[in-house]
């Protein structure tokens, strides 16, 4: 580049694109790598590049039957829907020229690809005759025009040619039919098949390459870049039904069961036009149509997904969000509730204006529907007010309540501190700390705080009429909403409000039912795959170092209430992630000792979650021998962060990635796989995570069979260890909250397996004293489900032998 070009550019920039623009050309660069063509419609493509080898999606190969000369009979019958049509061989044959060395991957694919593509739709009845075309591009070795040999001669390449045409379909008639769109390539056939069905004729038509497999060039007789158009006679008229379209007599919400009507009721503006075989279809519609004027085939389908907004704190006057002030003593009891009220005003007045809309027709034919809807609603708003009312009457609620909203708000603000300070470790931590924290940062989103509200009474009082937590009607509280949307800061703040409700009750129940909530797992978040649980993991930790910090504050001003257990944030994934043993995890300490190691194994960690200050293993790290334990120390030189060796040398930063201190430790948050979950009833060790425990040695936590090597009933003293011996100890609380996050990710053999689990897990958690018993009933409809049955059964009754009721 010259330094003219040089200068101009720099004295006349590309504009800065924005994330959308950036996004369309990444999707069209894309789409234009994967299915061509990168070049324009008359390309040539590399020398020594085959079609075959340069673009994966939208090709159709000869159909492996159709080698012989003789050309197709356009009367022969459609084979819509028959198998064979794409299975055929996709193997690299013919004549290199000396300029064509496929890859190893094209020579050896043997693939299976497609020989047809198509399309089912259905229109009106009074319609008689519709247009379907295709384009495609054909490739043939011409002497290119650009590429050169070393003596100056034209190189052999492959050049693209576009094909196509359209034919008309009669489908006044039902039956089969085909055509030939170009006639020039009369072994290139649409076949179609019509049928009738009351008010609506639905088309099946499929493109299909019936040309001869050439001995030579096999790439000649290939289609790529295969496109279908649909439309009316004229072109223009919209035609084409969807497939809920209520105008239509075959389409009655009458015969409907519920559910099914008010699906039909939720997605009535959406409608599905078209099937594809081998594709996708995009359908385009006038503007105030119901219907489409033309449907196209695309091999590279895309959607935008419409932005959910959360609801405008704006049209809620009144509202307090900000976190800070929610939390803050100075918010008096009378101003906090009337600073929660308009979430419920608000709310109810949405749901009045969805009631004016039920008479209207487009609403109206699928009732009972929106009228169940609304009923279902306005009891969540009921809800909604009695968990309003629980923090004006219940001090203990109100004060937990302000301590989640004061741990929420450090943190946000100290994870966005932190994110930016590991990515620049010269930042400076007051100025990023004076710049965030503000109420932009550290505010909830209504449905956030509606959705922690409702999940106040069941975690403040097992006997409220909200609470639903028997047998007979427990109930999961759903949070749905996208991506980015906030779901995560919703739950950690219920988890912040569960971990603090514990604490303030200490003991509930009296006599042989009393149990310790000062002590014990809390909450237990399940995840499905390992990857998410360790990212949920470093976001989870700045929660957790927030309220330890809260807890030692209000310690250290004489409130004894929140006890000497520090809040902890526990790891349970298993062997491959996570260390078993503190043997173990010791070991790789002492490997990584003297250079900066990858983030992975014990330290699960990238930076220290309160101030953002990277972390290493070797040199953050520390084992404890005495107390079996492993310890991770911010590695503030200053010692000015709380979790650094100065501030917090018997602990660090409140996280347990061991699954050995796990057990002895019982962290107040658990995050774990659904797969480690299954083990319950095999490893004695786990009682303790159900508050399983009648006795506690204040060297190495809750006792255990399975630690009796290391753990005995009394230790001696050990260097500035005092000598200690093993106390009684209270049933602890079991835990209160379950959060499985990422449900959608549970399916096929692992959903079967997961769903047979709970019922283990939900009654080690709610068993009482009386003789019970657990009894799963099983259904097995397949191979792999009786095989998860068997599983489960050994599991049930292994855990009637470790945790005896």
């Amino acid at each position: 580049m010259s330094s003219e070009s040089t200068l101009d550019q720099l004295k006349n920039p590309e504009p800065v694109k924005n994330s959308v623009e950036v996004r369309d050309e990444l999707e069209d660069r894309l789409e234009r790598d994967l299915l061509g063509p990168w070049d324009g419609p008359d390309e040539e493509l590399p020398p020594g590049v085959l079609p075959a080898e340069w673009y994966l999606l939208g090709r159709l190969v000869p159909f492996e039957g159709s080698t012989g000369p003789a050309p197709m009979r356009v009367d022969e019958p459609a084979a819509l829907g028959d198998p064979s049509l794409t299975d055929v061989g996709d193997v690299t044959t013919g004549d290199l020229d000396g300029d064509d060395t496929p890859s190893e991957a094209t020579v050896r694919s043997g693939s299976r690809a497609a020989s047809s593509m198509g399309m089912s739709f259905s229109v009106p009845k009074e319609i008689d005759t519709i247009v379907v075309s295709a384009t495609w591009g054909r490739y043939s070795k011409v002497e290119s025009q650009i590429y050169e040999t070393e003596q100056g001669r034209p190189r052999r390449v492959w050049c693209r040619e576009s094909r196509g045409g359209s034919v008309e379909v009669d489908i006044a008639a039902a039956g089969e039919g085909s055509g030939v769109p170009d006639p020039e390539y009369d072994r290139i056939v649409f076949r179609w098949t019509v049928r009738h069905h009351g008010e609506r004729r639905v088309v099946d038509v499929a493109l299909v390459n019936m040309q001869p497999i050439p001995d030579r060039d096999i790439e000649t007789a290939r289609m790529y870049q295969v496109s279908l158009q649909a439309t009316a006679l004229d072109g223009g008229a919209s035609i084409f039904l969807g497939h809920n379209d209520p105008d239509l007599p075959g389409n009655p919400t009458d015969q409907l069961d519920d559910e099914r009507r008010a699906l039909e009721l939720q997605y009535r503006r959406r409608r599905e036009y078209a099937h594809g075989r081998q594709c996708a279809v995009n359908a385009e519609v006038h503007d105030g149509d119901v219907r489409a004027w033309r449907l196209s085939s695309t091999c590279f389908p895309a959607a935008d997904v419409p932005l959910v907004v959360p609801g405008d704190a704006d049209q809620m006057p009144g509202l307090i969000l900000d976190m800070n002030v929610l939390g803050s003593v100075d918010l008096a009891r009378g101003d906090l509730i009337s600073a929660l009220r308009p979430l419920v005003v608000g709310y109810r007045q949405w749901l009045d204006h969805q009631e004016s809309q039920l008479s209207e027709p487009e609403i109206s034919r699928y009732s009972p529907a929106g009228e169940n809807a609304l009923a279902t609603a306005r009891s969540v708003a009921d809800r909604l007010d009695r968990a309003i009312q629980l923090l004006a009457d219940d001090g203990l609620a109100r004060e937990a309540f302000r301590f989640a909203n004061q741990a929420m708000a450090l943190q946000r603000v100290r994870s966005e501190v932190s994110r930016l300070r590991a990515r620049d470790q010269s930042q400076d931590l007051g100025a990023l700390l004076r710049e965030y924290d503000v109420p932009k940062q550290r505010s909830w989103r209504p449905f956030q705080l509606a959705f922690v509200l409702l999940c106040l009474p069941g975690l403040t009082d097992a006997a409220h009429q909200d609470a639903d937590r028997g047998a007979e009607d427990a109930r999961v509280q759903l949070l749905f909403f996208p991506t980015g949307g906030g779901k995560t800061e919703a739950y950690l703040g219920l988890t912040a409000y569960t971990l603090a409700i514990r604490r303030l009750q200490g003991v509930v129940g009296t006599g042989p039912e009393a149990r310790d909530g000062s002590d014990g797992i809390a909450v237990l978040m399940r995840y499905t795959l390992r990857l998410l649980t360790a990212q949920q993991f470093q976001r989870a930790a700045a929660l957790i170092c927030a309220c330890e910090w809260l807890r030692r504050e209000r310690i250290a001003a004489g409130d004894g209430r929140w006890g000497d257990t520090p809040f902890r944030l526990g790891l349970w994934v298993g062997l491959s992630v996570t260390p078993n043993s503190f043997a173990s995890a010791k070991d790789e300490i002492e490997n990584k000792k003297g250079y900066d190691a990858a983030v992975g194994g014990v330290l699960q960690l990238v930076a220290c979650p309160w101030c953002g200050l990277r972390l290493s293993p070797g040199r953050d790290m520390a084992a404890d021998d005495v107390r079996r334990r492993i310890l991770t120390y911010c590695p503030d030189p200053e010692g000015g962060c709380p979790f650094s060796r100065r501030r917090s040398p018997l602990e660090g930063l409140p996280v347990i990635t061991v699954d050995e201190e796990v057990y002895r430790l019982t962290p107040s948050l658990l995050i774990g796989t659904v797969d480690k979950f299954a083990q319950l009833p095999w490893r004695p060790a786990t009682a303790t995570l159900f508050g399983q425990v009648d006795s506690k040695c204040v060297r190495h936590g809750w006792r255990n069979p399975a630690f009796n090597r290391f753990c005995k009933s009394k230790h001696t003293k050990s260097g500035e260890y005092p000598a200690v011996s093993a106390q009684p100890a209270m049933r602890l609380r079991p835990p209160d909250l379950i959060i499985q996050d990422e449900l959608h990710l549970i399916s096929d053999a692992l959903g079967s397996m997961v769903g047979l689990y709970e019922s283990v897990i939900d009654d080690l958690c709610s068993r009482e004293e009386s003789g019970t018993t657990i009894r799963p009933v099983l259904i097995a409809s397949t191979a792999t489900v009786r095989r998860a049955a068997e599983q489960v059964e050994q599991v049930f009754a292994r855990a009637l032998t470790v945790f005896p009721p």
